[in-house]
Protein backbone atom coordinates (compact mmCIF):
# COMPACT_ATOMS: atom_id res chain seq x y z
CA UNK A 1 0.00 0.00 0.00
CA UNK A 2 2.88 2.38 1.15
CA UNK A 3 4.64 1.33 -2.66
CA UNK A 4 1.32 2.07 -4.04
CA UNK A 5 0.86 5.64 -2.48
CA UNK A 6 4.41 6.76 -3.72
CA UNK A 7 4.02 5.74 -7.15
CA UNK A 8 0.90 8.06 -7.03
CA UNK A 9 2.62 10.68 -5.38
CA UNK A 10 5.81 10.59 -7.24
CA UNK A 11 3.94 12.09 -10.81
CA UNK A 12 2.89 14.88 -8.42
CA UNK A 13 6.24 15.71 -7.69
CA UNK A 14 7.66 15.88 -10.65
CA UNK A 15 4.75 17.91 -12.13
CA UNK A 16 5.21 20.84 -9.20
CA UNK A 17 8.76 20.22 -10.15
CA UNK A 18 8.12 20.96 -13.44
CA UNK A 19 6.22 24.20 -13.01
CA UNK A 20 8.40 25.46 -10.35
CA UNK A 21 11.54 24.84 -12.52
CA UNK A 22 9.47 26.93 -15.59
CA UNK A 23 7.90 29.93 -13.55
CA UNK A 24 10.50 30.36 -10.48
CA UNK A 25 13.07 31.81 -12.89
CA UNK A 26 10.86 34.23 -14.39
CA UNK A 27 9.48 36.22 -11.38
CA UNK A 28 12.53 36.00 -9.85
CA UNK A 29 13.65 37.62 -13.31
CA UNK A 30 10.96 40.26 -13.18
CA UNK A 31 11.34 41.24 -9.70
CA UNK A 32 14.84 41.61 -9.15
CA UNK A 33 16.65 42.04 -12.47
CA UNK A 34 14.26 43.09 -15.45
CA UNK A 35 14.39 46.79 -15.78
CA UNK A 36 11.64 47.06 -18.38
CA UNK A 37 8.35 45.83 -16.11
CA UNK A 38 5.60 46.71 -13.94
CA UNK A 39 6.92 45.02 -11.00
CA UNK A 40 8.83 47.99 -9.79
CA UNK A 41 5.64 50.38 -9.83
CA UNK A 42 3.32 47.81 -7.93
CA UNK A 43 6.03 47.01 -5.39
CA UNK A 44 6.42 50.80 -4.31
CA UNK A 45 2.83 50.89 -3.95
CA UNK A 46 2.62 47.82 -2.17
CA UNK A 47 5.55 49.08 -0.31
CA UNK A 48 3.48 52.69 -0.01
CA UNK A 49 0.46 50.35 1.70
CA UNK A 50 3.18 48.83 3.84
CA UNK A 51 3.93 51.85 5.35
CA UNK A 52 0.70 53.72 5.84
CA UNK A 53 0.57 55.82 3.02
CA UNK A 54 -2.05 56.46 0.29
CA UNK A 55 -1.57 54.55 -2.95
CA UNK A 56 -2.43 56.33 -5.95
CA UNK A 57 -6.44 56.10 -6.57
CA UNK A 58 -6.56 53.75 -9.57
CA UNK A 59 -4.33 51.08 -7.95
CA UNK A 60 -6.22 51.39 -4.72
CA UNK A 61 -9.63 50.83 -6.52
CA UNK A 62 -8.07 47.04 -7.54
CA UNK A 63 -5.21 46.94 -4.73
CA UNK A 64 -5.44 42.37 -4.49
CA UNK A 65 -1.88 42.30 -5.31
CA UNK A 66 -0.75 44.43 -3.02
CA UNK A 67 -2.79 43.50 -0.33
CA UNK A 68 -1.57 40.22 -0.77
CA UNK A 69 1.98 40.85 -1.13
CA UNK A 70 2.11 43.31 2.63
CA UNK A 71 0.54 40.05 4.23
CA UNK A 72 2.92 37.11 2.59
CA UNK A 73 5.83 39.42 3.46
CA UNK A 74 4.38 40.34 6.71
CA UNK A 75 3.55 36.96 7.19
CA UNK A 76 6.96 35.29 6.74
CA UNK A 77 9.04 38.64 7.74
CA UNK A 78 10.87 38.74 4.32
CA UNK A 79 10.77 41.77 1.66
CA UNK A 80 8.60 42.22 -0.24
CA UNK A 81 10.59 41.39 -3.59
CA UNK A 82 11.09 38.15 -2.08
CA UNK A 83 7.22 37.87 -1.74
CA UNK A 84 6.73 38.97 -4.99
CA UNK A 85 8.63 35.84 -6.52
CA UNK A 86 6.84 33.82 -3.95
CA UNK A 87 3.19 35.37 -4.49
CA UNK A 88 3.46 34.93 -8.83
CA UNK A 89 5.32 31.96 -8.51
CA UNK A 90 1.99 30.70 -6.61
CA UNK A 91 -0.68 32.01 -9.35
CA UNK A 92 1.09 30.36 -12.06
CA UNK A 93 1.02 27.04 -10.22
CA UNK A 94 -2.74 27.78 -9.66
CA UNK A 95 -3.65 28.28 -12.85
CA UNK A 96 -1.64 25.47 -14.45
CA UNK A 97 -3.38 23.09 -11.81
CA UNK A 98 -7.04 24.20 -12.89
CA UNK A 99 -5.83 23.73 -17.04
CA UNK A 100 -4.74 20.38 -15.35
CA UNK A 101 -8.25 19.98 -14.16
CA UNK A 102 -9.79 21.61 -17.32
CA UNK A 103 -8.32 19.25 -19.90
CA UNK A 104 -8.99 16.22 -17.74
CA UNK A 105 -12.53 16.92 -17.53
CA UNK A 106 -12.92 17.24 -21.23
CA UNK A 107 -10.44 15.15 -22.43
CA UNK A 108 -10.72 12.26 -20.66
CA UNK A 109 -8.88 10.20 -23.58
CA UNK A 110 -5.30 12.55 -22.97
CA UNK A 111 -2.55 10.89 -20.85
CA UNK A 112 -1.79 12.78 -17.60
CA UNK A 113 1.34 13.27 -19.56
CA UNK A 114 -0.62 15.08 -22.48
CA UNK A 115 -2.69 16.66 -19.78
CA UNK A 116 0.56 17.89 -18.23
CA UNK A 117 2.42 19.46 -21.09
CA UNK A 118 -1.40 21.52 -22.78
CA UNK A 119 -1.61 22.56 -19.48
CA UNK A 120 1.77 24.01 -19.14
CA UNK A 121 1.69 24.66 -23.11
CA UNK A 122 -1.74 27.13 -22.91
CA UNK A 123 0.06 28.57 -19.62
CA UNK A 124 2.84 29.57 -21.89
CA UNK A 125 1.06 30.63 -25.32
CA UNK A 126 2.00 33.70 -27.15
CA UNK A 127 1.19 35.07 -30.91
CA UNK A 128 2.95 34.50 -33.66
CA UNK A 129 5.30 37.36 -33.18
CA UNK A 130 5.96 36.99 -37.54
CA UNK A 131 6.89 40.55 -37.63
CA UNK A 132 9.74 40.98 -35.29
CA UNK A 133 12.19 40.46 -37.69
CA UNK A 134 11.17 43.74 -39.27
CA UNK A 135 9.80 45.76 -36.46
CA UNK A 136 11.77 44.15 -33.01
CA UNK A 137 8.73 43.67 -31.57
CA UNK A 138 7.33 40.28 -29.59
CA UNK A 139 4.58 41.80 -27.93
CA UNK A 140 3.50 45.18 -28.52
CA UNK A 141 0.57 45.39 -31.39
CA UNK A 142 -0.18 41.90 -30.73
CA UNK A 143 -2.99 40.80 -28.37
CA UNK A 144 -1.13 38.79 -25.80
CA UNK A 145 -1.96 35.45 -24.50
CA UNK A 146 0.86 35.38 -21.91
CA UNK A 147 2.55 38.58 -20.26
CA UNK A 148 5.44 38.30 -17.65
CA UNK A 149 5.95 41.85 -17.30
CA UNK A 150 2.65 42.63 -15.10
CA UNK A 151 1.63 41.00 -11.82
CA UNK A 152 -1.78 41.45 -11.70
CA UNK A 153 -3.03 40.07 -15.42
CA UNK A 154 -0.91 36.97 -13.74
CA UNK A 155 -3.26 36.91 -10.53
CA UNK A 156 -6.09 37.35 -12.30
CA UNK A 157 -5.63 34.18 -14.66
CA UNK A 158 -6.58 31.79 -12.05
CA UNK A 159 -9.96 33.39 -11.31
CA UNK A 160 -10.50 34.14 -14.80
CA UNK A 161 -10.90 30.54 -15.66
CA UNK A 162 -12.54 29.30 -12.74
CA UNK A 163 -15.33 31.78 -13.05
CA UNK A 164 -15.30 31.37 -16.76
CA UNK A 165 -15.73 27.68 -15.82
CA UNK A 166 -18.82 28.79 -13.35
CA UNK A 167 -20.60 30.58 -16.32
CA UNK A 168 -19.89 27.52 -18.92
CA UNK A 169 -21.82 25.54 -16.14
CA UNK A 170 -25.14 28.19 -15.49
CA UNK A 171 -25.27 28.33 -19.48
CA UNK A 172 -25.62 24.34 -19.81
CA UNK A 173 -28.13 24.79 -17.02
CA UNK A 174 -26.80 23.47 -14.27
CA UNK A 175 -27.97 23.98 -10.60
CA UNK A 176 -25.66 25.42 -8.10
CA UNK A 177 -25.82 25.03 -3.73
CA UNK A 178 -26.09 28.01 -1.97
CA UNK A 179 -21.93 27.10 -1.15
CA UNK A 180 -21.16 27.37 -4.75
CA UNK A 181 -22.83 30.96 -5.26
CA UNK A 182 -21.28 32.40 -2.45
CA UNK A 183 -17.92 30.89 -3.81
CA UNK A 184 -18.53 32.07 -6.96
CA UNK A 185 -19.41 35.81 -6.13
CA UNK A 186 -16.08 35.41 -4.06
CA UNK A 187 -13.93 34.52 -7.02
CA UNK A 188 -15.47 37.56 -9.05
CA UNK A 189 -15.07 39.97 -6.27
CA UNK A 190 -10.87 38.74 -5.87
CA UNK A 191 -10.58 38.61 -9.51
CA UNK A 192 -12.00 42.80 -9.69
CA UNK A 193 -9.78 43.45 -6.50
CA UNK A 194 -7.16 41.96 -9.30
CA UNK A 195 -7.96 43.63 -12.34
CA UNK A 196 -11.17 44.65 -13.58
CA UNK A 197 -10.53 43.41 -16.91
CA UNK A 198 -12.21 40.57 -17.70
CA UNK A 199 -15.33 41.50 -15.56
CA UNK A 200 -16.05 43.69 -18.01
CA UNK A 201 -16.14 41.94 -21.18
CA UNK A 202 -17.93 38.86 -19.54
CA UNK A 203 -20.34 40.53 -18.04
CA UNK A 204 -22.10 41.61 -21.28
CA UNK A 205 -21.18 38.41 -23.33
CA UNK A 206 -22.74 36.24 -20.74
CA UNK A 207 -25.55 38.62 -20.79
CA UNK A 208 -26.24 38.42 -24.29
CA UNK A 209 -26.19 34.34 -24.39
CA UNK A 210 -28.24 34.34 -21.26
CA UNK A 211 -30.75 36.28 -22.96
CA UNK A 212 -30.36 33.81 -25.96
CA UNK A 213 -31.16 30.95 -23.88
CA UNK A 214 -33.90 33.33 -22.74
CA UNK A 215 -35.44 33.32 -26.01
CA UNK A 216 -35.48 29.80 -26.45
CA UNK A 217 -36.60 28.39 -23.85
CA UNK A 218 -33.99 27.25 -21.73
CA UNK A 219 -33.95 27.30 -18.32
CA UNK A 220 -30.72 27.96 -16.16
CA UNK A 221 -30.42 28.89 -12.43
CA UNK A 222 -31.27 32.57 -12.28
CA UNK A 223 -30.44 32.65 -8.57
CA UNK A 224 -26.50 31.91 -9.37
CA UNK A 225 -26.45 34.36 -12.42
CA UNK A 226 -27.67 37.13 -10.53
CA UNK A 227 -26.22 36.55 -6.83
CA UNK A 228 -23.00 34.34 -7.69
CA UNK A 229 -22.17 37.01 -10.89
CA UNK A 230 -24.03 39.64 -11.84
CA UNK A 231 -24.64 41.40 -8.93
CA UNK A 232 -20.84 41.35 -6.88
CA UNK A 233 -19.30 42.50 -10.52
CA UNK A 234 -21.90 45.24 -10.46
CA UNK A 235 -21.35 46.61 -7.23
CA UNK A 236 -17.50 46.15 -7.58
CA UNK A 237 -17.14 48.06 -10.68
CA UNK A 238 -19.42 50.41 -9.78
CA UNK A 239 -17.24 51.40 -7.05
CA UNK A 240 -14.05 50.46 -8.91
CA UNK A 241 -15.03 53.13 -11.83
CA UNK A 242 -16.23 56.30 -8.98
CA UNK A 243 -12.97 55.06 -6.66
CA UNK A 244 -10.97 55.83 -10.10
CA UNK A 245 -12.80 57.94 -12.46
CA UNK A 246 -14.48 60.02 -9.27
CA UNK A 247 -11.76 62.23 -8.77
CA UNK A 248 -8.87 63.99 -10.48
CA UNK A 249 -7.89 60.67 -12.18
CA UNK A 250 -7.80 60.53 -15.92
CA UNK A 251 -11.34 59.46 -17.62
CA UNK A 252 -12.33 57.07 -20.56
CA UNK A 253 -11.85 57.62 -23.99
CA UNK A 254 -13.55 56.64 -27.27
CA UNK A 255 -10.44 56.39 -29.13
CA UNK A 256 -10.83 54.13 -32.26
CA UNK A 257 -7.09 52.48 -32.59
CA UNK A 258 -5.23 55.25 -30.73
CA UNK A 259 -3.31 53.43 -28.31
CA UNK A 260 -2.51 50.54 -30.66
CA UNK A 261 -1.59 52.38 -33.23
CA UNK A 262 0.86 54.26 -30.91
CA UNK A 263 3.05 51.27 -30.04
CA UNK A 264 2.83 49.73 -33.44
CA UNK A 265 2.17 49.13 -36.71
CA UNK A 266 0.50 46.42 -39.13
CA UNK A 267 -2.17 46.27 -36.43
CA UNK A 268 -4.61 43.95 -38.44
CA UNK A 269 -2.12 41.23 -39.78
CA UNK A 270 -0.91 41.42 -35.73
CA UNK A 271 -4.55 40.48 -34.59
CA UNK A 272 -4.66 37.62 -36.82
CA UNK A 273 -1.36 36.04 -35.58
CA UNK A 274 -2.71 37.04 -32.41
CA UNK A 275 -6.03 34.84 -32.69
CA UNK A 276 -4.09 32.54 -35.38
CA UNK A 277 -5.14 28.92 -33.77
CA UNK A 278 -8.64 29.90 -32.11
CA UNK A 279 -9.84 31.32 -35.44
CA UNK A 280 -8.93 28.44 -37.06
CA UNK A 281 -10.53 26.08 -35.12
CA UNK A 282 -13.85 28.07 -35.77
CA UNK A 283 -13.40 28.44 -39.30
CA UNK A 284 -12.79 23.98 -39.49
CA UNK A 285 -15.58 23.47 -36.85
CA UNK A 286 -17.56 26.29 -37.36
CA UNK A 287 -21.35 24.35 -37.01
CA UNK A 288 -19.77 22.60 -33.91
CA UNK A 289 -18.15 25.68 -32.19
CA UNK A 290 -21.53 27.63 -32.09
CA UNK A 291 -23.23 24.32 -30.45
CA UNK A 292 -20.79 24.41 -27.69
CA UNK A 293 -21.07 26.82 -24.87
CA UNK A 294 -17.82 27.29 -23.29
CA UNK A 295 -17.01 28.01 -27.25
CA UNK A 296 -19.88 30.32 -27.39
CA UNK A 297 -18.94 32.48 -24.31
CA UNK A 298 -15.02 32.43 -24.95
CA UNK A 299 -15.66 33.88 -28.74
CA UNK A 300 -18.35 36.50 -27.26
CA UNK A 301 -16.35 37.57 -24.42
CA UNK A 302 -13.23 38.20 -26.55
CA UNK A 303 -15.71 40.57 -28.89
CA UNK A 304 -15.94 42.61 -26.24
CA UNK A 305 -12.46 42.09 -24.91
CA UNK A 306 -10.59 43.01 -28.66
CA UNK A 307 -13.39 46.41 -28.92
CA UNK A 308 -11.99 47.38 -25.66
CA UNK A 309 -8.67 47.22 -26.77
CA UNK A 310 -8.55 49.11 -30.02
CA UNK A 311 -11.64 51.09 -29.39
CA UNK A 312 -11.11 53.14 -25.76
CA UNK A 313 -8.09 54.59 -23.75
CA UNK A 314 -7.61 56.49 -20.86
CA UNK A 315 -6.88 60.08 -20.77
CA UNK A 316 -3.55 62.31 -19.73
CA UNK A 317 -0.81 60.81 -18.17
CA UNK A 318 -1.88 56.83 -18.29
CA UNK A 319 -2.93 56.92 -22.24
CA UNK A 320 0.23 55.24 -22.96
CA UNK A 321 -0.46 52.51 -20.24
CA UNK A 322 -3.10 50.58 -22.41
CA UNK A 323 -5.09 49.80 -19.58
CA UNK A 324 -8.00 48.43 -21.52
CA UNK A 325 -5.38 46.05 -23.33
CA UNK A 326 -5.85 43.71 -20.72
CA UNK A 327 -9.63 43.15 -21.37
CA UNK A 328 -8.44 41.81 -24.61
CA UNK A 329 -5.05 39.58 -23.21
CA UNK A 330 -7.47 38.01 -20.79
CA UNK A 331 -10.41 37.54 -23.27
CA UNK A 332 -7.79 35.82 -25.70
CA UNK A 333 -6.44 33.63 -23.23
CA UNK A 334 -9.94 32.25 -21.86
CA UNK A 335 -10.19 31.76 -26.04
CA UNK A 336 -7.17 30.14 -26.69
CA UNK A 337 -7.38 27.51 -23.83
CA UNK A 338 -10.94 27.14 -24.45
CA UNK A 339 -10.45 26.58 -28.06
CA UNK A 340 -7.19 24.14 -27.11
CA UNK A 341 -9.58 21.91 -25.04
CA UNK A 342 -12.06 21.71 -27.83
CA UNK A 343 -9.95 20.86 -30.37
CA UNK A 344 -8.34 17.85 -28.55
CA UNK A 345 -11.97 16.85 -27.49
CA UNK A 346 -12.88 16.76 -30.81
CA UNK A 347 -9.36 14.48 -32.35
CA UNK A 348 -11.03 11.15 -32.62
CA UNK A 349 -13.95 12.34 -34.31
CA UNK A 350 -12.80 14.56 -36.47
CA UNK A 351 -13.26 13.88 -40.44
CA UNK A 352 -10.96 13.85 -42.53
CA UNK A 353 -8.67 12.43 -40.28
CA UNK A 354 -5.87 14.80 -41.92
CA UNK A 355 -8.13 18.09 -41.00
CA UNK A 356 -7.12 17.44 -36.86
CA UNK A 357 -3.15 17.27 -37.59
CA UNK A 358 -2.83 19.84 -40.16
CA UNK A 359 -4.53 22.27 -37.52
CA UNK A 360 -2.00 20.88 -34.73
CA UNK A 361 1.13 21.49 -37.11
CA UNK A 362 -0.23 24.94 -38.86
CA UNK A 363 -2.16 26.24 -35.68
CA UNK A 364 -1.51 24.92 -31.97
CA UNK A 365 2.29 24.26 -32.78
CA UNK A 366 2.97 27.20 -33.83
CA UNK A 367 1.61 28.98 -30.69
CA UNK A 368 3.80 26.58 -28.74
CA UNK A 369 6.77 27.16 -30.93
CA UNK A 370 5.69 31.48 -30.29
CA UNK A 371 5.23 30.62 -26.54
CA UNK A 372 8.88 29.40 -26.06
CA UNK A 373 10.34 32.05 -28.03
CA UNK A 374 8.72 34.59 -26.08
CA UNK A 375 9.39 32.98 -22.64
CA UNK A 376 13.47 32.83 -23.63
CA UNK A 377 13.12 36.59 -24.97
CA UNK A 378 12.03 38.07 -22.05
CA UNK A 379 13.95 35.78 -19.64
CA UNK A 380 17.59 37.00 -21.73
CA UNK A 381 16.61 40.45 -23.62
CA UNK A 382 15.49 42.54 -20.46
CA UNK A 383 12.49 43.62 -22.02
CA UNK A 384 8.97 42.34 -23.11
CA UNK A 385 8.05 44.91 -25.58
Amino acid sequence: MQALRQKSVIPWLVFLGLMIALFLPMNYIMVHSHPHNDYKDHIQFARQLNEGQEMPAHIAAHPAWQVSLVLLARLFNISLENSAVILQTGFDLLLVIILFGWLKNNCPQLSPGWVTALSLGVSIAAPLMLFAAQDGLFYLGYIGITSYHNPTIIMLRPFAVLIFLYSIGLMEGKRFSIWHILLSALFVILSALAKPNLLVCLLPALGILLFVNLLQHNKFDWRFALFGIFIPSVIVLAWQFLATYGGEEAGIQFAPLAVMKSYSGALLAKLILSIWFPLLVILAYWKSVWRDKSMQLAVMTFIFGAAFTYLLSEGAARFQDGNWGWSGEIALFLLFAASVIFFFKHHTDTQPAWLWKMLLWTGFVPHMVAGVVYYVYVLASGTFV
